[in-house]
């Protein structure tokens, strides 16, 4: 039996954009739009391109 070794990307996911002019209080960072998009999703993005099976995004639940 050949088993592939599984990759696993973590994505710490916690801060808030406190220090960011208008941007809201409450809402980490990683979600800040980028070019329209959740920035968090390019991270994910780049995390599949490498080959891993899985991202887990760890976060602050606020």
């Amino acid at each position: 039996m050949n088993v592939q070794p599984t990759t696993t990307v973590v994505i710490a996911a916690g801060g808030l954009g406190t220090r960011v002019t208008g941007w809201l209080l409450f809402l980490p960072k990683e979600f800040r739009p980028v070019e329209g998009r959740p920035g968090l999703l390019y991270v994910l993005e780049e995390s599949a391109a490498t080959g891993a099976a899985r991202a887990v995004v760890v976060h602050h639940p606020y």
